[in-house]
């Protein structure tokens, strides 16, 4: 029903400056080039995909193609990582803060 639908979106997007922190938090750890880069990586992309997916399903589009490129960003900085892995953060650092954008 509509209503439901309507509560949905809502709760949606009453969860979404946390799903946004998660999103900051995994890319603080990629940015920091630890030993864990490329798992923080992974668990970025993986937090991008799940974003994506919603954001669209529940009609955020700007904020479900930044997480997508988020997304693809991260599937390519892993198939070469280490290489250009300064220039995917700088990328991954722009769909961001343009996702932040956004939002506000």
């Amino acid at each position: 029903s509509e209503d439901r639908m309507a509560s949905l979106v809502t709760s949606f997007a009453n969860a979404l400056p946390a799903r946004v922190k998660a999103l900051e938090d995994s890319f603080t750890l990629v940015a920091a080039c630890g030993d864990g880069q490329l798992e923080a990586l992974q668990s970025l992309q993986a937090v991008a995909h799940k974003l994506a997916g919603s954001a669209g399903t529940f009609g955020f589009p700007e904020i479900s193609g930044e997480a997508r490129s988020m997304e693809v960003i991260c599937m390519e900085a892993i198939r070469t990582y280490p290489a250009g892995i300064d220039d995917h953060v700088k990328a991954l650092r722009a769909a961001l803060q343009r996702l932040i954008d956004d939002r506000s």
